[in-house]
């Protein structure tokens, strides 16, 4: 709401990805400290980078009733 409020650009580091696909708008994905991808949040939450990220397989759905993205490990 802050950033909506006060149009103002928040930083939040997370691991949630399920939390991170709800609340960002953009995120940038890291692995080993390189930078793996960027953008908008659907375009970065995808399951082979992500898998490549975490180094295990990763599912990438969508909730059948509100639309959101949902991660998990496969």
């Amino acid at each position: 709401s802050l950033a909506q409020r006060d149009g103002v650009t928040v930083v939040a580091i997370l691991h949630d990805l399920t939390l991170a696909a709800r609340i960002a708008d953009r995120a940038l994905l890291l692995h080993r400290g390189a930078l793996l991808r960027a953008g908008p949040i659907e375009s970065v939450l995808e399951a082979d980078p992500l898998s490549t990220a975490y180094e295990t397989p990763v599912s990438v759905l969508r909730h059948p009733d509100s639309g959101r993205l949902l991660v998990s490990a496969a």
